[in-house]
C-alpha cells in the first residue's frame, strides 16, 4: 500500500527515520519536514493503525506519540496545483499533455513493474505515450502521456504514481539587446586557451566568427539533434558572454581576452522543447563531458513560472547530476514579460506572475 504518514508539528523526518522503518514502512518521498509518502504491506499498514488507536486509548507504545496519522495517498495529492487548475478552468478539454513520476526510491525490478503497470492503465483507458517511458538519474522513471480527462483521475489514482504535472515546454528567449560579432575580431595571441577552464554551454549551437573560433573546443549535438538555419542564434550569444565577460569593454581593444574555452553542446533545434526530451539531452551531454568539464551552462527556462511549493522535475534532475557527476549548472531563473505592462521594479515584483521557473529551483545551480 502506499499512504502518508503525517507527524507531530514538532517533529521531524529525519529525527523519526529509524523508528518509522523499524514498523515497517518504507519512506519513498518526504513532502516537508513532518510529511512523508510511504510504501508497506497491507497487513504492515493495518496493524500500524490498529497500533496508532491503542496508543491512543491505553497510552501503549509511546513511539507512536509523534505519529498524527495516516492519510490515503489520493489522485488529487499527486497533481500539481497547476494541472488541477488547468481541470477546473477547461472542463472541456477532451485531453491533457502530462509527464508523470513513478514512486521514488524502490528496486530495479519495482521501477520496471510499477512503470509496465502504468503504461497498461494508460492504453487500457485509451492515453496515448508521447514517446518511450524515460528516467531521473537515480532510475525514477518518468512517463510523459496524452490522457484523456474522463480518465484522468484513475490513472492518477494508481498506487504506482508519485508525482503528475502538464508537460514543461522549454522556450528560447532572446536578450534585450545584442551586436554581431565581427569578422575582424582576434583572440589575444598572448592566451593559451588550452590552459583555460571549460563551460559546456547547453544550448542551440555556437557560431562564432573565423577569429574567435578557437575558443570553442567542440562542436557536438544530442542524438536526433538537427543542424537548422535558426543554429546559434540564441546560444552564440550566451557562449560569447561567458568566454569574454563584458564584451563591450573588450571590443575598445584590437583582440579579445577569453576567460574560458567553449564546449558546445547543442540540445535545442525547435522553437520549443517538451521537458522529457530537454532532460534527455542534458543527461546525455553531461556522460558525455563530466570527464573533461565540470560546468555546465543552460539559459533557457519554461513558460510558465513554478507552481507551489513542489520541485521541478528538470530541477530535481539537475541536483542528482551535480551530486552524481561533481558537476556544477550555471542556469538563468527566468523569463516573464511582466515589464511589458508594468511601469516600474516595485509593482514587477509584486505581480504574481514574476516568480522562478523550471529548472531555476535546482538547489546545486
Amino acid at each position: 500500500m502506499t499512504f502518508k504518514v503525517i507527524l507531530q508539528d514538532q517533529e521531524d523526518l529525519a529525527d523519526q527515520r529509524k523508528f518509522l522503518e523499524d514498523e515497517g514502512m518504507k519512506i519513498n518521498a518526504v513532502k516537508d519536514h513532518n510529511h512523508a509518502v510511504v510504501t508497506a504491506p497491507r497487513d504492515v499498514f493495518d496493524n500500524l493503525r490498529d497500533r496508532v488507536h491503542r496508543y491512543r486509548d491505553k497510552g501503549i507504545k509511546q513511539d507512536f506519540q509523534y505519529i498524527v496519522g495516516f492519510e490515503p495517498f489520493t489522485a488529487e495529492d499527486k497533481q500539481a496545483a497547476s494541472l488541477l487548475r488547468y481541470f477546473k478552468e477547461h472542463p472541456e478539454a477532451m485531453t491533457v499533455d502530462v509527464d508523470m513520476m513513478i514512486m521514488p526510491d524502490l528496486t530495479p525490478a519495482q521501477q520496471e513493474e510499477y512503470k509496465n503497470r502504468v503504461v497498461a492503465k494508460i492504453e487500457n483507458c485509451q492515453g496515448k505515450l508521447a514517446g518511450e517511458p524515460y528516467a531521473l538519474s537515480d532510475g525514477t522513471p518518468m512517463i510523459r502521456a496524452f490522457i484523456p480527462s474522463v480518465n484522468a483521475a484513475e490513472i492518477f489514482d494508481d498506487p504506482a504514481i508519485y508525482r503528475v504535472e502538464q508537460t514543461s515546454f522549454f522556450q528560447m528567449i532572446a536578450p534585450s539587446s545584442s551586436a554581431d560579432l565581427s569578422n575582424n575580431l582576434r583572440i589575444n595571441p598572448e592566451v593559451n586557451i588550452d590552459d583555460l577552464p571549460t563551460v559546456v554551454i547547453l544550448d542551440d549551437g555556437v557560431n562564432f566568427p573565423e577569429g574567435l573560433e578557437s575558443v570553442v573546443k567542440v562542436h557536438w549535438a544530442a542524438t536526433g539533434v538537427k543542424k537548422t538555419d535558426s543554429f546559434g542564434q540564441h546560444g552564440t550569444l550566451v557562449a560569447s558572454k561567458a568566454a569574454f565577460a563584458n564584451l563591450g569593454l573588450q571590443m575598445a581593444s584590437d583582440s579579445l581576452t577569453p576567460r574560458v574555452r567553449i564546449i558546445d553542446a547543442q540540445i535545442v533545434d525547435s522553437e520549443e522543447t517538451p521537458g522529457n526530451v530537454m532532460l534527455s539531452r542534458i543527461q546525455e551531454a553531461v556522460r558525455t563531458f563530466a570527464p573533461v568539464a565540470k560546468i555546465f551552462n543552460f539559459s533557457y527556462n519554461a513558460k510558465t513560472p513554478i507552481p507551489g511549493t513542489r520541485m521541478s522535475f528538470l530541477g530535481c534532475e539537475m541536483d542528482l547530476l551535480t551530486r552524481s557527476f561533481g558537476i556544477r549548472f550555471t542556469i538563468s531563473a527566468g523569463n516573464h514579460r511582466v515589464f511589458t505592462v508594468e511601469d516600474s521594479l516595485k509593482a514587477i515584483y509584486s505581480d504574481d506572475d514574476t516568480v522562478i521557473s523550471e529548472p531555476a529551483d535546482a538547489m546545486l545551480g
